[in-house]
């Protein structure tokens, strides 16, 4: 096979101003070479502040390969079992599903068959993991359990509380211990204070309404298994080395031992890409743990890719032919059609293929993007809830009878206040304006879940008195609305 070794560095160059990328951060690996690690762009665009090989990048669900890397190791210390019913060795993780509180275990949950989808309002906040699992029994299921694969963080952040739960140790702490300090990946953390309090990292970043602004700093630790790693493009490529060697760290050393290795890599269930790819573009077609699994060109493919407020990446690698790729920018969306731009005109070069010219697939000709490109992280879950003929009717009681806490088991307290004449809705780390719709009907903007951003319809409910009783809130598109009772 013959590699062509050179990054084309003006053609990422042009993805990145087409795109309007404030920063971006790639590598590629190839057998016998040095890594080749190009940096363009700003890690601070106010402050004209240079991404290099050691800015660190928020790495989103990136961090479920590695914290399913961590479970390995576990797993080969007889501490965790990936067949085991998981309530067998964390008794809190139960579900409300019969089936899967019986039978759930961990290669269940890393690769997303637990019949639990979505549930992304529950996290961040100022909970603890241990309280999500607690919570977890009362959490109504999308599908049969082992139905079909449902991408769910929330499953992933109690899979990193079941490592906390045998060990006795924070999931930070064993994930720099057991995976950071033997990969020699040293400017690589789990937490918002740790990338905060960094000099070299990057801020991020969202086109907005025609503007690039800055967007404030998303605390994700809650669900830190499933999306807080910070690390920089130099760590990811001995991320990616790891992986290429089989399990092994730069000295040679069997980190996680070859069977779990491959385990952990072989396709559990089916799962088609959730990027969206059409056929012709190569997507994923199965998830094994903490990674997705295809084809490109015949060539066999891991991938994971990560996105939060203001960050993307994809890291990828091809097995059999030890080459590896990843891309982290500070930019919230769009991350599909860039990376895969990218990507595959990289994997082209190196594997002798012909230009196929990506960049006319996932784009036009025009010198930016259009504004359009910009929306798709943003949802609204009104449609069908609330309805149509209550729309602009007066409302049916007194602002300050919607005032008051409110519980549910598994969502916990949502509190609605009163000032100057608006109704405020304060739910995890947000207190957002409640709408008037018609009647007992409201909306609110804003809603944070994962990588979108909604717009989530409310309902009151009335007692057999009339009197307001609860609220009904759309926060998961997949079930029944969460019914808050009224405590006060």
């Amino acid at each position: 096979m013959t590699y062509r070794r050179q990054l084309d560095r003006a053609y990422i160059e042009r993805e990145r101003e087409y795109w309007r990328i404030p920063g971006m951060a790639v590598v590629l690996i190839q057998p016998g070479e040095e890594d080749q690690i190009f940096c363009c762009g700003y890690r601070d665009a106010e402050q004209k502040l240079p991404v290099d090989e050691d800015t660190q990048f928020c790495i989103a669900s990136c961090s479920k390969s590695m914290t399913a890397a961590l479970l390995a190791k576990l797993v080969d210390l007889g501490k965790l079992d990936f067949d085991v019913p998981v309530r067998e060795l964390v008794p809190e993780l139960m579900m409300k599903d019969r089936e899967a509180n019986e039978a759930m275990s961990l290669r269940d949950m890393l690769c997303h068959r637990t019949g639990l989808g979505g549930h992304d309002a529950l996290w961040p906040g100022t909970a603890e993991r241990k309280d999500l699992a607690r919570r977890l029994r009362y959490l109504d299921p999308s599908l049969p359990f082992r139905q079909k694969a449902q991408y769910s963080n929330l499953i992933y952040a109690l899979a990193g509380y079941a490592a906390e739960a045998v060990t006795g140790q924070s999931w930070e702490t064993l994930m720099r211990q057991f995976i950071f300090e033997p990969l020699s990946m040293e400017r690589t953390t789990c937490t918002a204070a740790e990338i905060l309090s960094d000099g070299n990292h990057a801020e991020p970043y969202q086109f907005k309404d025609g503007t690039l602004k800055r967007m404030k700093f998303w605390n994700v630790d809650l669900a830190g298994p499933a999306a807080s790693v910070n690390s920089t493009v130099r760590d990811m490529a001995k991320w990616l080395h790891f992986h290429i060697d089989g399990g092994r760290t730069a000295d040679g050393r069997q980190l996680i031992s070859e069977k779990n290795f491959l385990q952990m890599h072989e396709k559990q269930i089916d799962y088609v890409d959730s990027a969206g790819l059409s056929d012709d573009c190569y997507p994923g077609r199965g998830y094994c743990m903490g990674w997705q699994c295809g084809q490109y060109r015949g060539h066999r493919f891991q991938k994971h890719s990560g996105k939060i407020e203001g960050y993307s990446t994809l890291q990828v690698y091809l097995p059999e032919e030890k080459i590896g790729v990843a891309i982290l920018m500070n930019l919230h969306s769009p991350s599909t059609p860039v990376f895969y731009t990218v990507l595959y005109s990289i994997l082209d070069r190196v594997l002798g293929y012909p230009d196929a010219h990506w960049e006319k697939r996932f784009r036009g000709q025009e010198l930016y993007a259009p504004l359009e490109r910009y929306t798709d992280c943003e949802e609204d879950l009104r449609d069908g809830f609330l309805e149509d003929s209550d729309k602009g009717r007066e409302p049916a009681h007194p602002q300050e009878e919607y005032a008051g806490t409110y519980f549910d088991p598994g969502y916990g307290t949502v509190t609605v206040t009163q000032r100057e004449g608006q109704l405020w809705l304060h739910y995890r780390d947000q207190t957002l304006p409640m709408h008037h719709w018609g009647k007992d009907s409201f909306w609110i903007e804003g809603v944070k879940e994962d990588i979108l951003t909604m717009t989530v319809p409310v309902n009151g409910r009335e007692d057999e008195k009339g009197r307001i009783c609860g609220l009904e809130i759309r926060y998961e598109p997949r079930v029944r609305p969460v019914c808050f009772a009224k405590q006060s």
